[in-house]
């Protein structure tokens, strides 16, 4: 579209009518909040992006990459353990 419509992303936060604006609420927007789940950055399915699992593997090289500039230790005293999240990674890691 090529005019700014508000409305397509913000949402009126009701007014008490104690605002200076006569309890329009013209100023008072808030985001509209999206359905979990409704985007999905690679797809899914059959047709999935072919380039996600190139974009994964540069994305942990990425990451090894900053990761390799600290020093990554456990605290004096605790026990290494790994839990299982989305991610699944040591829970006592101190950097």
């Amino acid at each position: 579209s090529e005019r700014y419509i508000p409305e397509r992303w913000l949402e009126p936060i009701p007014s008490d009518g104690n605002d200076e604006n006569g309890g329009n609420g013209c100023e008072n927007w808030k985001l509209k909040t999206l359905p979990k789940g409704l985007f999905y950055a690679f797809g899914g399915g059959p047709k999935m992006c072919v380039g996600y699992q190139l974009a994964d593997k540069e994305l942990k090289m990425t990451a090894l990459g900053v990761l390799s500039h600290f020093n990554l230790h456990n605290p004096e005293g605790e026990e290494f353990k790994i839990e299982d999240k989305f991610v699944t990674g040591p829970t006592s890691l101190k950097i």
